[in-house]
């Protein structure tokens, strides 16, 4: 276990880097924009609430893509410095990489949703001059992060499987794009209407998008909807860490530069 915390303790330092800064200042400046723009002051201050596109705006147009760069390298770019190799050699079996890396998206998710949301609260501080209403920003750490997560985990799989940086790059940037929630619910759609489906069905299909996900989570949702977003992020998580736990642990590092 203190292998672990060693390797974790150096992952999370390697992940908090400039580049996480900068998508956090990008999805920052976005959402400021929207909330300044949009009238959004106003609809919280009047209605006492923050709902899920006062606060998450930038996360419905960029935030897949965000979140998938937190994490497209984290296996594959030690590879391709050989520190895997170190590691490895250094009696630290792969279960145990895999372990921090998979706690590092937990961490590095929360980090992400804790200093995103603090600074979307400090825009609504300055602009409505109520801490009540800014104080509303916080309950959406939880679902952020839960979202993030989903992407952090989905990149480390990238990560794993494709073993080179710039072609989990391009899967990450791709994929990013489908999982767009306006771009999703029209291919789950199109996909339902083309299979029969009906719209229940349609319904449950367009579930499955983390950012919808996310807004369940958030407080406003009904029971039931609420329910689904929790079963569908447990699943997104066994899924995802199953799949690098089998890929990962089969993998010979031996040959992949070859």
């Amino acid at each position: 276990m203190k292998s672990v915390l060693i390797l974790l303790k150096r992952d999370f330092k390697n992940s908090i880097n400039k580049r996480v800064f900068l998508l956090l200042g990008f999805m920052v400046l976005l959402q400021a924009w929207f909330i300044l723009g949009s009238g959004s002051v106003n609809n919280v201050v009047q209605s006492r609430q923050m709902t899920f596109m006062e606060i998450v705006f930038s996360f419905n147009l960029f935030g897949s893509i965000v979140a998938l760069a937190l994490s497209f390298d984290s296996i594959s770019l030690e590879r391709e410095n050989k520190v895997m190799d170190l590691i490895l050699t250094s009696n630290i079996s792969k279960k145990k990489v895999l372990l921090s890396k998979t706690l590092n998206c937990f961490l590095v998710s929360c980090a992400f949703a804790i200093l995103y949301v603090l600074l979307i609260l400090v825009i609504y501080l300055s602009a409505a001059k109520d801490i009540r209403v800014s104080l509303l920003a916080l309950r959406y750490i939880l679902p952020i992060t839960a979202f993030l997560s989903i992407y952090c985990l989905m990149g480390l799989v990238l990560s794993i499987i494709f073993r080179s940086s710039k072609e989990s790059l391009i899967i990450s940037v791709i994929l990013g794009g489908l999982f767009i929630p306006r771009l999703y619910l029209l291919v789950a759609e199109g996909i339902g209407n083309a299979l029969g489906f009906e719209e229940k069905s349609i319904d449950m299909l367009s579930m499955l998008s983390p950012a919808l996900i996310m807004n369940a989570l958030s407080g406003y949702a009904e029971k039931s909807e609420i329910f689904l977003g929790v079963l569908l992020l447990i699943v997104y998580l066994v899924v995802m860490i199953s799949l690098s736990i089998i890929v990962f642990t089969k993998q010979d590092e031996l040959n992949y530069g070859e």
